[in-house]
């Protein structure tokens, strides 16, 4: 139990780490409400979910990909992933 609460604690340090990069990256935060604005709540959950526990370079890799697709192409994209985690869970 104390192993699963320090992993927590970790899972939080590293959404924290990202959502200060998102933050702080100002061509990257519109695009990702953007975004956000179009996908539901239960994808945005498995999603973010997911990208939380992403090492940062993985994380890193993630975000520069969407940065660099126009807002309807990286919907597309991110729900490919949601799609992929969803079925990796499944199967």
């Amino acid at each position: 139990a104390k192993r699963a609460a320090k992993e927590k604690v970790g899972g939080v340090r590293s959404m924290k780490a990202l959502q200060d990069r998102i933050m702080g990256d100002t061509a990257l935060l519109p695009k990702l409400m953007a975004i956000k604005a179009q996908l539901s709540a239960d994808e945005i959950e498995t999603l973010l979910g997911t990208v939380a526990v992403t090492t940062e370079a993985e994380q890193t890799k993630f975000l520069d990909a969407i940065k660099a697709l126009p807002v309807e192409e990286a919907v597309v994209v991110c729900r490919d992933v949601i799609t992929a985690i969803r079925e990796q869970r499944v199967g």
